[in-house]
């Protein structure tokens, strides 16, 4: 599984609530994900900043250590939050 569509899936984020934020179309979401359109590299600090996810892992596949290390972050994020 792509790092993008894992991430938004972890944080039930809907591709067309993604796109709203950087202010682009839906399709160019879902061009992203499905792999046949890199991330243009404007977008990667901002995907990072929107997360709080190494900006690496929008990018790739991931591997199961990839996706234990993201649901890792999202629980700090959530301790953090709810403290």
């Amino acid at each position: 599984m792509n790092g993008l569509e894992y991430i938004l899936s972890l944080y039930q984020v809907q591709h067309i609530e993604l796109a709203e934020k950087l202010g682009i179309k839906k399709q160019n979401i879902n061009l992203w994900i499905k792999g046949k359109q890199n991330i243009p590299k404007k977008y990667l600090p901002v995907l990072e900043g929107l997360f709080g996810i190494n900006r690496s892992y929008f990018t790739k596949e991931l591997t199961d250590i990839d996706k234990l290390e993201i649901q890792k972050e999202k629980l700090k994020q959530d301790l953090k939050t709810n403290c």
